[in-house]
């Protein structure tokens, strides 16, 4: 048991010896489409110029948000959340959702999607990076239960991540990109 202990300790420890002696930033950003688990991590290395802690506070209030809205079936959230012309690619749950254009047409698919069920959304492993004064991105592990309203009821889950890409408008941030990307659902 010790040797197991130690053998994890001396192998943290030279990740992090290894992450300090490189603090080479990866260009890689989050698009509107599914970045591999696989090539997160790297992506997300931070540069730490000017990541602000409000800033940061403000995206990870602002992503809060959005649950709640769906499992509270309050879509008029969604004009509070999301910039106008933002996209919402649900592809991996759904090719009926699929990519969705713009805050009406999420509202209209949302709506329609979940109005014969009660959903319970739960936020887990967060990363946001504050890439610039106006841009940011976030990827967010999400747990989605989801229950028909019948009786009984029938339950379905799923559990994946959602890759944001934000931006900063008067003041305020905002989502302009998310991608829902599933690693386990019975949906």
């Amino acid at each position: 048991m010790m040797s197991l202990k130690l053998l994890l300790l001396s192998t943290l420890a030279a990740g992090i010896t290894s992450a300090a002696a490189t603090p080479v930033r990866a260009t890689t950003t989050l698009s509107a489409v599914p970045t591999p688990l696989h090539d997160i991590p790297t992506s997300l290395l931070k540069s730490y110029t000017g990541d602000s802690v409000q800033d940061v506070e403000q995206i990870r209030a602002l992503l809060s948000l959005y649950p709640f809205a769906i499992d509270g079936k309050n879509f008029d959230v969604f004009d509070n959340i999301f910039t106008s012309d933002a996209v919402l690619n649900y592809t991996a749950l759904s090719t009926e959702l699929g990519v969705m254009r713009g805050v009406p047409q999420m509202k209209q698919s949302m709506t329609a999607s979940v109005q014969n069920m009660n959903t319970l959304h739960q936020y887990g492993t967060q990363n946001i990076d504050v890439l610039s004064s106006t841009t940011a991105q976030a990827v967010t592990y999400t747990i989605a239960n989801l229950f028909t309203i019948s009786n009984p009821p029938q339950a379905s889950y799923g559990y994946g991540q959602f890759q944001d890409h934000l931006v900063k408008q008067g003041g305020q941030w905002w989502i302009q990109t998310r991608v829902l990307v599933l690693n386990v659902s019975n949906v």
